[in-house]
């Protein structure tokens, strides 16, 4: 989990391996990606890196939809520096590889191998990688010179972090955005909006035919007027929402330092760990799964019985060839009839 104090954002990753933005001043949430192995949020490039378990590598800003493309080697963690066009690789054999691109990420050239790397992070053309333990560094225009940082200390993580010379409190107060406050650069910030709405004053409007689109991205209460509140408010005779949905169809009304929460009464210093349930499976889907289902019960069937039934005629078969043999007392006397039926006259 990574918190960026300019945006005032949490990015983190679920236990379901999806890799979330949380605002802790709207309350509004967003998914950047689904099966994540791993990710970096970079406070210097402002973006996000992460890895999928398809083996793709990919990069976005806050709210822009990510841009993935696929490794052709097994990869563990990858940085894309847009602004000195680099990127870098770290396979799952723990060697960090450096390349260069021009355009795009389509034809990109390999700059450096550095084996036995376990963890690394990137400023400008600084490279700082761990190797064994050790602390190293790296001048990228240098391609081939390490420097020990440390000789005493084994370290087994790093991180780069970016320091804001100055506060942004006042412009995100002054801003009060709805969704997300985005920096833009290091001295300015606006208000960001997911890329299915439009931003209108500083608010984000949802499309006519999904006016309910920011429902599932408020990881608290949502109210009518579309705020997102803490899940501390409801039903405690105190209108937070403003609108007074918050205290609309209540069973019964808590204090005012309490709130309802699965039908009982708690303190506001917890939250009410309610969910979001996911969005169901689409009818025309189970629609396709079930005839298919049913046909290749009855399509392995028909196989069995049809086996079943060569099986036994084989049986019959091997049998009409069969000597036969009778256990017979003395004079008894056995009288055999065959009958062959000829394309001429019958006989017996």
């Amino acid at each position: 989990m990574t918190y960026d104090p300019i945006s005032r954002v949490l990015i983190y990753l679920t236990i379901k391996r999806d890799l979330k933005i949380l605002s802790v001043v709207t309350n509004y949430q967003k998914i950047v990606s689904k099966d994540v192995t791993w990710f970096r949020y970079s406070f210097y490039h402002k973006s996000i890196y992460f890895v999928t378990s398809e083996n793709k590598f990919c990069y976005s800003n806050l709210l822009e939809k990510p841009s993935c493309n696929p490794s052709p080697i097994a990869i563990l963690q990858s940085i894309i520096d847009l602004k000195n066009s680099k990127a870098y690789f770290l396979t799952k054999k723990r060697v960090l590889i450096v390349k260069s691109f021009v355009k795009d990420l389509t034809n990109m050239q390999t700059l450096t191998e550095i084996h036995l790397v376990s963890n690394f992070a990137v400023f400008d053309n600084h490279l700082y990688f761990l190797a064994e333990g050790r602390l190293m560094y790296r001048n990228l225009d240098k391609i081939n010179e390490n420097v020990k940082l440390s000789e005493t200390y084994h370290f087994n993580r790093m991180q780069i972090h970016r320091v804001a010379l100055q506060s942004y409190q006042h412009a995100c107060d002054h801003l009060n955005c709805q969704f997300m406050y985005q920096p833009t650069s290091d001295t300015e910030v606006i208000c960001g909006c997911p890329s299915f709405t439009t931003k209108v004053d500083n608010r984000c409007e949802c499309p006519v035919d999904r006016p309910d689109c920011l429902v599932p991205h408020c990881a608290g209460f949502q109210c009518k007027n579309a705020k997102c509140l803490l899940n501390n408010v409801l039903c405690n005779g105190v209108n937070d929402c403003n609108d007074g949905s918050d205290e609309v169809n209540c069973p019964k009304t808590c204090s005012a330092k309490s709130h309802l929460c699965k039908g009982e009464c708690i303190s506001n210093d917890t939250v009410c760990d309610h969910e979001l349930e996911e969005e169901p499976k689409r009818k025309d889907v189970r629609a396709f799964y079930i005839p298919l289902i049913v046909f290749a019960c009855l399509f392995f069937c028909s196989i069995l019985i049809y086996l079943i039934y060569r099986f036994k005629g084989r049986q019959v078969e091997l049998g009409s060839n069969h000597t036969m043999r009778y256990n017979v007392q003395a004079n008894l006397c056995i009288v055999e009839s065959t009958r062959a039926t000829t394309d001429q006259n019958t006989a017996t």
